[in-house]
């Protein structure tokens, strides 16, 4: 589990306490810089049931795969490239857009049947 912190800086806070707060970022900066690091994943509950919305998808893509009555992430998984890439109105720039925003989330399209 992710731990989050938090740091309230007001006017009048000491300087010790902008000091701890500055070396907490700095030690952070630090560990992103090291080479391997990799961002941690967001993590969504009940994922099949959430709208398009969380995947932050150009407008064009979403509208596309609304009319398409692919409104959650759940109908979205279901589909493969294949199929997605013979609906109208979605490309092959579309789809890797679509596959990236599932990768952050740790998500995928449904694998193509072997043919």
């Amino acid at each position: 589990m992710r731990k989050k912190t938090s740091f309230t800086v007001r006017t009048d806070s000491t300087d010790a306490e902008l000091r701890a707060a500055r070396l907490f970022i700095d030690e952070l900066l630090e560990q992103r810089s090291q080479p391997g690091y990799q961002r941690p994943k967001r993590r969504i509950r009940n994922v099949n049931c959430q709208t398009l919305d969380v995947l932050g998808l150009p407008k064009n893509l979403q509208g596309a795969l609304i009319d398409a009555n692919l409104s959650t992430i759940g109908d979205v998984m279901k589909e493969s490239e294949t199929t997605l890439l013979h609906r109208p109105g979605i490309g092959t720039r579309m789809v890797l857009q679509l596959k990236e925003a599932l990768a952050e989330l740790g998500l995928a399209l449904k694998e193509d049947a072997p043919q």
